[in-house]
């Protein structure tokens, strides 16, 4: 899970009123040029971004308001997608586009196990939840507490919700604290850093706690995951877990500096640190260890993303010299080696999304990239710099352009 924010992280790029439009249709086009790059593995290269036309993206009539950024692109368990402005919430369907909800700097944080949907409201000063028929609204009164503010090299809020067996609703907040809902008593409250197992922080030389991410491993116990900030640079404090009404740490993962924790489709938990990818499986946890191909500086893995066939999809940051941030590499692991899908050669993220069939999709520096058959191939040019991707249940891919000529929401449908 990775990485909330509308609230947006330094690491990576954060039905009240109903009114729809005509579902727009791809217009049947011949197949669009594809600009040929060096096949992957190649992590020096940059792909070209030679500009040509649209390729396969259509120019979407989303009904925002002019001015209002789009700000998130998310879509549900059930692939509905759904569009975070600077003013509101957007979904789109059979009938076309639907606006949600009407609220300043939102930023959707998941869904729930009982299915409903969760969004931050004005930067975190509230919390509201769909619950398929009404929208509920949490503040103060009800427990919750303004979001803290990001604290320096902290990831920020984690990347979803997770709900454990006993219908509890947990979220990181990337502080020294973590919050639970309390659906029976529709109250949430915080838990400091200590209370789940933490102490570490509270020594000398370390400037905050960040809890980074929440999981639900085997036998539906929460996982947590942390990270301390140190100066200019991260050290680790490992992973707790709650079994038998108390906090353990995980073994094998106590000096890892964890920013994302992800569950499979099989029940494995995946958790990126320095310089490996973990897995954890069984009960006890087995660990498997994936270390990462060798650097001359110092790396951790920000977020992963599995696929539908439970292959991990990383994103890498390596040190730079003089401080954390050097530069962002993506990669995901074939069996058991890693291969390079994107290295720009600086800090440059991308925003990455994964289709049915196991491609990789990426939208950065003016384009639109597909990566299928190891091959990292431009098929949509765009004036622009910085842009979102998304793909929905049916197989569309979706690209947002938050500012700029191509601003707005564009669409293509992926060809078999």
């Amino acid at each position: 899970m990775r990485r909330g924010a509308g609230i947006i992280p330094v690491v990576t790029l954060c039905l009240l009123l109903v009114a729809c439009r005509t579902t727009p249709q791809p217009t049947p086009t011949a197949s669009p040029p594809i600009a040929s790059v060096t096949p992957s593995p190649a992590p020096s290269q940059t792909p070209s971004t030679t500009p040509f036309s649209h390729g396969m993206l259509t120019h979407a009539s989303f009904p925002a308001r002019s001015g209002q950024a789009i700000r998130q692109l998310w879509v549900s368990p059930e692939g509905t997608l759904w569009v975070v402005t600077e003013g509101g919430i957007f979904s789109y369907g059979a009938e076309g586009w639907s606006f949600r909800l009407q609220e300043r700097d939102c930023h959707i944080q998941g869904v729930d196990g009982s299915g409903w949907l969760w969004t931050f409201a004005n930067n975190g000063q509230r919390i509201a939840a769909w619950d398929g028929e009404r929208w509920r609204t949490y503040g103060s009164a009800e427990g919750w507490l303004p979001l803290p503010a990001t604290e320096y090299l902290s990831p920020g809020v984690g990347d979803g919700l997770v709900t454990d067996g006993g219908g509890y609703v947990w979220l990181a907040t990337g502080s020294r604290e973590i919050r639970r809902f309390d659906r029976s008593a529709g109250r949430w409250e915080s838990l400091p850093a200590e209370e789940v197992g933490f102490t570490r922080a509270y020594q000398d030389g370390f400037q905050g706690y960040f809890l980074t991410d929440i999981a639900v491993g085997a036998g539906r116990q929460i996982w947590i995951s942390g990270c301390l900030g140190a100066g200019e640079s991260l050290a680790g404090d490992g992973i707790r877990r709650w079994s038998n009404v108390r906090w353990w740490s995980v073994t094998g993962a106590e000096s890892g500096c964890i920013f994302d924790l992800e569950v499979d489709r099989q029940g494995r938990m995946w958790a990126g640190s320095f310089d490996a990818l973990w897995r954890f499986e069984g009960v006890p946890a087995r660990q498997t260890i994936y270390p990462l191909p060798p650097h001359e500086r110092k790396q951790f893995i920000s977020k992963i993303d599995l696929d539908a066939r439970d292959v991990p999809w990383v994103e890498v940051i390596t040190y730079g010299a003089a401080h954390m941030f050097g530069s962002v590499s993506y990669l995901h692991l074939d069996g058991e080696e890693w291969v390079s899908d994107y290295a720009p050669g600086d800090y440059a993220p991308a925003s990455r999304a994964l289709d049915a069939a196991g491609n990789a999709w990426f939208c950065k520096q003016g384009g639109l990239y597909q990566l299928a058959d190891g091959e990292l191939a431009l098929v949509g040019a765009l004036q622009t710099y910085d842009c979102l991707v998304a793909v929905d249940g049916e197989d569309r891919i979706w690209v947002a352009v938050p500012v700029g000529q191509d601003a707005g929401i564009w669409y293509g449908t992926i060809q078999p």
